[in-house]
């Protein structure tokens, strides 16, 4: 399936991974500035953004994964050299 058929998922898979991190980032560093949270919940409360960061990282492998071998070896070729390196 070509990459362009899941552009729009992927960017709104991505735009609401995002929006989570970014909302669970901020609410758990009000609550722990504020001392809202109890004592043996504090670790809970600061690995909280982790969770929409795992979210993030299965959107991006989902979408990688879904690619065909040829523009999935060309967006790993472009990701692992520099962006200085001659093309081909």
């Amino acid at each position: 399936m070509p990459l362009e058929r899941h552009l729009p998922r992927y960017v709104l898979e991505l735009g609401a991974a995002f929006l989570a991190y970014t909302l669970l980032l901020v609410g758990s560093l009000l609550a722990l500035r504020h001392e809202a949270v109890a004592a043996p919940w504090r670790e809970a409360v600061s690995l909280l953004p982790m969770l929409a960061g795992i979210a993030v990282a299965w959107v991006v492998l989902r979408t990688f994964r879904r690619m065909d071998d040829c523009r999935r070896a060309s967006s790993w070729r472009r990701s692992a050299s520099p962006s200085w390196a001659p093309r081909c």
